[in-house]
């Protein structure tokens, strides 16, 4: 009966429907909303004015039709991809019209063979298309289609723009345009008239940079960068970082060092990690564990203090209104306690359970919207190849068609690797250790709630029961960077540490031994933690208008009956 009341009371309340319907958006927008601010904060880029007064930084004036052409055949290849076949559209026919059309629209690029090797990036696009058809016969799903295409052009793009450019007739902005930056190059202007259209507010740029006449002849020195607003650190450590790349070629050039073979000598690589599994090697999955252990832990930790604190004031409430020395007429105290603490818990539980199910089903509903392929129509198409085929036709920006994968294959790939993880085996542990850890913290709430008149009262036995869980959720971090270091391995054995400190490192597969042996402990504390809790809980339920001190809860502990 009082389990019954606990739970039908709570969640019946409108705050448990309400958080119920609002926790898994918030979950599902851990994974959204990053990756959607990402993709709005460079649609809103800054616009600079750049006096370069001897023009030592604005090196595509030396050929103005350098960046459209590099530009256009990455904007092609992207758009070959996007039109690439899937399900019963696919032949190898129509994905070799693609790749021939591609052949063919690069082809008219005027002056191609100014600034590329032509049979080199023809090498190349055969090879791609090789690929493309290899990885269309291994039978898999179409999102995961779009994610090994999106890999196989990105390494083609970069083979073309390191083997296929010719260097001597390829320029681009010493001070480059970036998602966030765009510089304009202003010649014959007044800076003193763009900074009173700056002040003003009336300027379409939002900051002035001035590089001076002088810079360098006197070691360098002299820019300045002039905004109406704070400018911030990004905007700064992007404008210092590409002038000093630039006054470095710079004095390179002066010592007669050959840039090109320096150029070979710099190179952008990656490291793939692989981690060891029964059926082989598979790709390491350390920073999405690692964000799995950050939530499965907050969860816990939120989880004890909310609950934990609800049995605290749920007992001091039928303290103070006396309604408790009814209740313990007909049942002992020992299952009022343990009544109100269970019933409680099926609430928390509930609401946890609600909460996996509806976070599912949103994250399968992104994930079957985002793998529909996108729809290309004919006039789209139509309008691509007029806009190929105008002459000196200015592509997006490298740097823009180089943004592979989009923001949806992004939210994609997370959803994917999110699946490889034996989520049933990390939720059934993440009960287990909500349950028992809740249990433990919520018997010693009910003693601390009974030993009181009121909820002021309670400060002086809190600090040692909220000490364990705050040190636990604060060593996240370095139990994440080294889940089998002895600091992690500690924690999450030690009974009241252990909830918040081996949720943490479950992600990374630790020994079943030593889940064993937390469990245990974990287990067998409840049990002895409970006694004691119960031994206060029935002294202090019916005592009144006495300041408890620790030394009168042990001879609670004490009393017998």
């Amino acid at each position: 009966m009082i389990i019954n009341r606990e739970y039908f009371s709570r969640i019946k309340k409108k705050s448990f429907i309400i958080m119920t319907i609002i926790g898994p958006l918030l979950l599902a927008a851990l994974f959204i909303v990053p990756i959607w601010l990402q993709k709005i904060a460079g649609e809103d880029s800054k616009l600079i004015a750049v006096i370069d007064q001897q023009n030592m930084f604005n090196s595509s004036a030396l050929n103005h039709n350098a960046n459209s052409k590099t530009d256009s055949i990455f904007t092609l290849m992207d758009l070959s991809r996007q039109v690439l076949p899937f399900d019963e559209k696919y032949s190898e026919d129509s994905v070799a019209g693609i790749f021939e059309a591609l052949n063919y629209f690069i082809a008219k690029i005027d002056d191609f063979e100014v600034f590329f090797n032509p049979e080199k990036v023809t090498g190349v696009l055969d090879q791609l298309k090789i690929k493309v058809l290899d990885t269309y016969s291994k039978n898999i799903p179409a999102d995961s289609l779009k994610k090994l295409f999106s890999e196989q052009y990105i390494e083609a793009y970069d083979i073309i723009a390191e083997n296929c450019i010719k260097r001597d007739k390829f320029f681009v902005n010493m001070i480059p345009d970036s998602r966030f930056y765009k510089f304009v190059f202003l010649r014959d202007v007044n800076k003193d008239t763009l900074l009173a259209e700056l002040k003003t507010g009336e300027s379409k740029y939002d900051a002035v940079l001035e590089i001076p006449e002088t810079f360098y002849n006197k070691n360098f020195s002299g820019v300045q960068m002039y905004s109406k607003d704070e400018i911030h650190t990004g905007l700064q450590n992007y404008v210092r970082l590409s002038m000093e790349k630039e006054v470095e070629r710079m004095i390179l050039i002066s010592e007669k060092v050959d840039i090109e073979v320096l150029n070979k000598a710099r190179k952008n690589f990656t490291v793939g990690f692989s981690v060891m599994q029964d059926d082989g090697f598979s790709e390491s999955q350390a920073e999405l564990k690692q964000m799995i252990g950050f939530i499965a832990g907050f969860l816990i930790y939120i989880f004890i203090f909310m609950y934990g604190v609800q049995v605290m004031r749920g007992v001091i409430e039928e303290k103070t209104s006396r309604i408790v020395e009814i209740i313990v007429s007909s049942v002992k105290p020992y299952q009022l306690m343990m009544g109100k603490i269970v019933g409680i818990a099926m609430v928390g539980l509930t609401q946890f359970l609600l909460w996996v199910l509806l976070t599912f089903a949103i994250i399968s509903g992104l994930k079957s919207y985002l793998s529909e392929p996108a729809v290309i129509s004919d006039q789209q198409i139509a309008q691509q190849e007029q806009l190929m085929n105008t002459p000196g036709v200015n592509g997006v920006n490298m740097d823009q068609s180089m943004q592979m994968p989009t923001a949806e294959q992004s939210i994609l790939d997370q959803i994917e690797s999110l699946s490889d993880i034996v989520f049933g085996y990390v939720i059934l542990l993440f009960i287990f250790f909500f349950v028992f850890g809740y249990l433990l913290y919520a018997s010693l709430f009910a003693a601390v709630g009974s030993a009181v008149d009121a909820e002021t009262d309670t400060q002086q036995f809190m600090m040692p029961i909220t000490i364990p869980i705050i040190l636990s959720i604060i060593s996240i971090p370095v139990i994440v960077q080294n889940p089998d270091g002895p600091v992690a391995f500690w924690l999450s054995i030690i009974p009241f540490t252990s909830p918040i400190a081996m949720m943490a490192r479950i992600p990374y597969e630790i020994p079943v031994s030593e889940i064993i042996l937390s469990m245990s402990l974990l287990l067998i504390t409840f049990l002895f933690v409970a006694w004691l809790s119960a031994r206060i809980y029935r002294t202090g339920i019916l005592m009144y208008g006495k300041k408890v001190s620790y030394k009168e809860l042990w001879k609670w502990l004490k009393y017998k009956g």
